[in-house]
């Protein structure tokens, strides 16, 4: 029961990061999902996914995990991610990914996970580019590397990924994999702050007792620039 929880928590958060493509069953679905009338959700996706959708199998695999408008099911899940991300469709290959991660459903295999996030991230998938980083920094399924885990939180950091931005603010922070900064680690820190990321207050906090009055000043007018430009 608490992977089937951990598992739905994890797609149903990136399920939110992603814009559906304009199909007519899709959206009806879209629809009745957000409305809470899950079994109707499910009976449109799983139409759409029999035909082939690789949206429809991503949102069935949703469907699968959480137990909404149906019996829950790892299997199932597992099944129809892996029918998405063989597709292409980067949220289903990220998806995919947490399976091997987390060992959910599947014997953990952190190898496995970096080649589907790869696959998701060099679509641009901003979800997909925070989790190599973590790989990277860890040494899991990859040698650790905190300049590469450094590249890859910042990708994601300035598609607007606050758990990313808090990523690169440490590693800014503490001169992992990139020179020591701690001007560039409050504005990371501080946007996550202000994109509504409550781990960021005592990160910010931390830096903030490092850091000179105008240092204070340069991070801020950054913080302001990188919200003009995005």
């Amino acid at each position: 029961m608490k992977q089937l929880i951990r598992l739905s928590l994890f797609l149903s958060i990136l399920q939110s990061f992603y814009a559906l493509p304009v199909y007519a069953d899709i959206g009806a679905a879209d629809a009745a999902y957000d409305r809470g009338d899950y079994e109707s959700a499910f009976g449109l996706y799983r139409a759409e996914a029999q035909k082939g959708s690789a949206e429809g199998q991503y949102n069935l695999g949703i469907m699968y995990a959480g137990g909404l408008g149906v019996t829950a099911s790892l299997e199932l899940a597992f099944e129809s991610t892996e029918k998405a991300a063989l597709q292409g469709f980067a949220p289903g290959q990220n998806s995919f990914g947490n399976f091997y991660r987390d060992g959910i459903g599947v014997k953990q295999d952190f190898a496995k996970a970096f080649y589907w996030y790869r696959k998701a991230a060099d679509q641009g998938n901003p979800v997909a580019q925070r989790n190599i980083g973590g790989l990277y920094r860890r040494g899991q399924g990859v040698p650790r590397d905190f300049q590469r885990a450094a590249q890859w939180a910042e990708k994601a950091a300035n598609q607007g990924i606050s758990a990313a931005q808090i990523d690169i603010a440490v590693h800014y922070a503490k001169g992992m994999g990139v020179p020591k900064d701690l001007v560039t680690a409050y504005m990371w820190a501080n946007l996550a702050y202000k994109l509504g990321n409550r781990t960021a207050v005592n990160i910010r906090k931390d830096i903030r007792r490092r850091m000179t009055d105008d240092m204070l000043v340069a991070a801020e007018s950054m913080t302001t620039k990188w919200l003009e430009d995005h």
